[in-house]
């Protein structure tokens, strides 16, 4: 059985059929891709006091931190509001327009977004609430949301030192895997 086995595993077929896998695998891997992320980084209700001292009024801020987590650029970037809000601004400061359109919802449009590159929308309102973010997406298609949260930034030869148990674990990992292949194809006697 097992000498069927590694007679049929070290055919030309059989090898060719993995040689083409394994190119077409690694291809897709390290081709170039743009990926559109988005979330909302800030968010904020103010309760502030008015001039002439009869009350308070409301300001709400948010912020939305939009990204092109892969190395191709991205073009036609739409972020669609379920309407305008009071104040709108961008930054970093780039091109973009706002088109307003049936039900009164607002379209911000990006021309294009580099690799690894971002930016943010801050919104303001002293009347109601902050109009959601109905989707967010690119000539490519539509983009993911992700929770944001802040991070401990440890220092650079701590993230070395973890990239390098990593490394070490993998290969040990893969080390084990063929070693365990190797001695259950080898006939026994």
């Amino acid at each position: 059985m097992t000498d069927s086995l590694i007679s049929y595993l070290s055919s030309d077929f059989v090898q060719a059929v993995a040689v083409v896998i394994l190119t077409a695998l690694v291809g897709r891997l390290f081709t170039a891709k743009g990926r559109l992320i988005w979330s909302v980084s800030h968010q904020y209700h103010y309760s502030m006091p008015r001039i002439d001292e009869k009350g308070r009024f409301p300001v709400r801020t948010q912020q939305i931190w939009i990204r092109n987590y892969g190395r191709a650029p991205l073009e036609d970037i739409e972020i669609l509001l379920n309407y305008p809000p009071q104040h709108l601004e961008i930054w970093a400061p780039r091109e973009y327009e706002t088109k307003t359109i049936t039900d009164n919802r607002l379209i911000v449009k990006v021309p294009n977004l580099a690799g690894n590159e971002f930016f943010t929308i801050s919104m303001l309102d002293t009347f109601g609430e902050l109009p959601a973010i109905l989707s967010v997406r690119s000539k490519s298609g539509l983009s993911t949301f992700f929770n944001m949260a802040p991070q401990i930034q440890f220092s650079p030869w701590i993230k070395y030192l973890i990239w390098a148990l990593i490394i070490v674990g993998a290969g040990t990992i893969l080390y084990f895997i063929i070693t365990f292949l190797i001695t259950l194809l080898t006939p026994i006697g």
